[in-house]
């Protein structure tokens, strides 16, 4: 008898021999979206089992099935998502940004921009395919590519692509779009 294990709800399964970075990894199985009160499906995030997936690296839960070590994490822990590491997009209401790489000069000394408490700025590198709504459908992000927006300190997730550093967010951890700059 061959015993199989099927996610629930908006759960996604990764083998822990398929992570190659710390939180990130390969799908084997995905839930079929959350039943909601309006009797829809919660959307799932667009990735399949055998693409690639980065996840928040304090989510999940490890549970060894068959001899095998998974981690399963919830669909909204799952940042970006693609067919392999080169391809990775932002997931449903994610936001990926460039951040602008500044520095303040005070005399002859620089105070690098960790020093500061101000909001830091960036460019919209791509948009994840929108936010879930109760009826199951998804509601197009405000910002748009190319935008500039600002957000606090120690929100986002780091995350490395072709070896450039990008930061994601949820649309709604950004404080706003910036015009006129």
């Amino acid at each position: 008898m061959t015993v199989k294990l099927r996610p629930l709800n908006t759960r996604i399964i990764i083998p822990d021999n398929a992570k190659t970075k710390k939180a990130m990894g390969t799908v084997v199985a995905m839930g079929p979206g959350m039943l909601m009160k309006s009797g829809a499906r919660w959307p799932m995030p667009a990735i399949e089992p055998g693409g690639r997936v980065v996840y928040s690296k304090y989510a999940g839960v490890e549970l060894t099935f068959d001899g095998v070590l998974y981690i399963v994490v919830r669909d909204d822990d799952c940042m970006a998502g693609g067919p392999d590491d080169k391809h990775l997009k932002p997931l449903m209401d994610r936001v990926l940004v460039r951040v602008d790489e500044a520095q303040k000069k005070i005399g002859s000394i620089i105070i690098p921009d960790i020093a500061q408490e101000k909001p830091l700025s960036g460019e919209v590198i791509a948009v994840g395919q929108g936010k879930a709504q109760e009826d199951g459908s998804l509601r197009p992000l405000d910002v748009k590519v190319g935008e500039r927006i600002r957000f606090m300190r120690h929100q986002g997730f780091e995350l490395t692509v072709g070896g450039e550093n990008f930061m994601v967010f949820h649309e709604d951890d950004l404080l706003g779009i910036v015009s006129g700059e």
